[in-house]
């Protein structure tokens, strides 16, 4: 995770269309689910947001990288699609990314000892 102290809220941590998806699944909760398409498509309505599927899919692995989202996989038309929840609420995430950045400074910064 890169901390952006320009900006606030989710944004200090992901791009404007990433930190919309992450909000859009800590709003409505882990019984959420969508599949890629669904958030691009979501996302095209919001004309200051123009971004590739392939971004949103990516980016939405991302988020399961970073243990926001979790993710099932369904077979269907055309192969595998992945369907994404929350993996947490809005304040383990804060926890958790208070406890990376900790556990990160805590390891790569000198103590003085």
């Amino acid at each position: 995770m890169i901390y952006d102290t320009t900006q606030k809220g989710l944004e200090t941590l992901y791009p404007p269309y990433l930190a919309a998806i992450a909000d859009e699944f800590l709003d409505r909760g882990p019984e959420f689910e969508a599949k890629s398409l669904k958030m691009w498509m979501w996302l095209q309505s919001d004309p200051d947001i123009q971004i590739s599927r392939t971004s949103v899919i990516n980016g939405l692995n991302r988020l399961v990288e970073d243990g926001l989202l979790a993710y099932r996989e369904e077979t269907g038309k055309g192969g595998h699609h992945r369907i994404y929840r929350a993996a947490m609420t809005r304040l383990e995430w804060n926890r958790h990314v208070y406890d990376v950045f900790v556990s990160h400074i805590k390891k790569n910064l000198p103590t003085g000892d």
